[in-house]
């Protein structure tokens, strides 16, 4: 069998310029003639040394294990490499290619030496201006520096042999708690429901996800009936719904081209991957659901506000049950601006992929709160407020929908008949909402019965749900019977007492009620 294979390294290094080199581009092979019959190219992909580092740390540590760590006391960088077997002589040539780039780095009158063995043997020395390498190494041996990293060859990888720059990267990057997993011992993969047995993502019960990658394997996202996962070249998906479970919906992918659109634990998924959106949807109730999806533009494909998107063909909506469809009444050209969740055209407005009666594009704007106008008409949301004016119209009390104009007053959708507008005014905000004008008064959207507010003072008891007019006390819109007003308090926001009894929001209790 052969025999393994080590690398050691000391190059003299501020803590600058080795932060410098890590965020240097990779050099090419053409650099070094010598190695013109070797495939010297660095991890593919990698747009700094750091990530063409990352990939000597995630090895399976039985085979291959690296460290790399910058003393900043000394100004040196210390790098070692170990390969079980010669014919792993590939990635110690491409590591060695890495510290080769260190050079330009390098202090003017520093010099640096890469030794490495044993029967891939050579020696490179570096100084800022020139690097040599021979095939030859005559005397490696054993850096003091490396005899802990040493004894723990083939067996956990640790932190401690990484800067910690490299470190932080890879555990942005990769599951690196999952280096030391093994079919003995299965480690759970992160808020997944899968483990890895070192070299594949497996279910409880040991059945795999073909192809998985553990190490890059993570949750794309998560709604009640399913779950999608990635390694960043595949996408599957578990879901009880749809009686798919490990199911791959595609491979040979980049991290780019994945985007999730729509999730949440009380919605639906939307995935875009590549030209194609997936997603559930049913024809009809009951009807079973599928997985679909849907061909886009990917070029132009953007979302227009919260659930509707656009390419350059068409509109699209995400319909819930529905899934994604297309908007047949509206074409993207048509389009020339968005309001909230509103598409306006040059003659119309559009909400949840349906023209809005009545309402004029050009004058559509937002007054705030959910409410919108145009020049002669008012709506909440996409309701509209048939008797307001939108050239008198006003808030008062936003934060609970409370409108008005000169004439009418809008508790949401709600007229409320009799308010007077010109004389409201809240007594109370918050959870507990009390509001009136010159006659009578409110709780939420609700006349107080026979309260008249000319008649004795009032008193709205803090945070709670009562309200006193003279010697007549009220919970929410109910007057209370029998009350004793002057011995009346509060004991929490919907429980009161007298000195007859208690009451429970609107009525006293008696004796067979159990008590809070």
């Amino acid at each position: 069998m052969a025999e393994p294979q080590y690398l050691f390294a000391e190059i003299p290094l501020s803590r600058s310029a080795f932060d410098r080199w890590l965020k240097s581009p990779p050099s090419s092979s053409s650099c070094w003639p010598e190695w013109a019959d070797i495939d010297m190219s660095c991890e593919q992909g990698a747009e700094s040394v750091l990530d063409a580092l990352i990939p000597f740390f995630i090895g399976e540590p039985q085979l291959q294990q690296c460290l790399l760590l910058h003393d900043k006391q000394q100004g040196i960088l210390r790098c070692a490499l170990w390969l079980r077997y010669e014919e792993m002589r590939l990635t110690m040539m491409r590591l060695l290619a890495l510290l080769r780039s260190t050079a330009p780095f390098m202090a003017a009158t520093a010099q640096g030496q890469v030794k490495h063995g044993e029967n891939c043997c050579g020696t490179l020395t570096l100084t800022r201006n020139e690097t040599h390498w021979i095939s030859v190494c005559e005397d490696l041996s054993f850096p003091a520096w490396s005899e802990g990293w040493l004894h723990s060859l083939g067996e956990e990888s640790e932190s401690q042999w990484m800067d910690p720059k490299l470190f932080n990267a890879l555990k942005r990057r990769y599951n690196h708690y999952l280096l030391n997993a093994s079919h003995q011992r299965p480690i759970a993969i992160k808020k997944t429901d899968y483990y890895s047995n070192g070299r594949e993502v497996i279910d409880y019960y040991g059945n795999r996800i073909e192809g998985a990658d553990p190490l890059t394997f993570r949750r794309l996202c998560h709604t009640y009936f399913d779950t999608l996962y990635t390694d960043g070249q595949g996408v599957w998906i578990d879901s009880d719904i749809l009686d798919l479970h490990r199911h791959k919906i595609a491979d040979n992918l980049a991290p780019e081209r994945i985007q999730v659109l729509e999730e949440g634990y009380d919605s639906d998924f939307l995935l875009r991957i590549d030209d194609k959106v997936w997603f559930r949807a049913q024809d009809k109730v009951p009807q079973p659901f599928y997985l679909r999806s849907l061909t886009i533009d990917p070029a132009t494909f953007h979302a227009l506000t919260s659930g509707e998107y656009a390419d350059k063909n068409a509109v699209y909506r995400y319909s819930g049950n529905r899934g994604l469809c297309v908007v047949k009444e509206l074409h993207p050209k048509d389009i020339v601006r968005t309001v909230g969740e509103f598409l306006i055209t040059d003659k119309a407005v559009f909400y949840s992929g349906k023209m809005l009666a009545f309402a004029e594009g050009k004058s559509f704007r937002c007054l705030g709160h959910d409410f919108y106008c145009d020049n002669r008409h008012v709506w909440f949301r996409d309701n509209l407020l048939e008797k307001l004016d939108p050239q008198t119209f006003r808030f008062v009390a936003p934060e609970r929908n409370l409108v008005t104009d000169s004439r009418h007053v809008y508790f949401g959708v709600q007229c409320v008949p009799g308010a007077d507008p010109q004389t409201l005014e809240v007594l109370t905000r918050g959870l507990f909402f009390f509001w009136r004008d010159k006659e009578s008064i409110w709780y939420n959207d609700t006349k107080l019965e026979g309260a008249d507010v000319t008649r004795g003072d009032i008193e709205i008891y803090p945070e709670s749900i009562y309200c006193r007019i003279s010697e007549r006390v009220w919970g929410m819109q109910t007057e209370l019977n029998e009350v004793d007003a002057k011995s009346f308090v509060v004991t929490e926001w919907d429980y009161a007492e007298d000195k007859h009894g208690r009451f429970y929001r609107d009525r006293r209790l008696t004796d067979t009620d159990v008590p809070s």
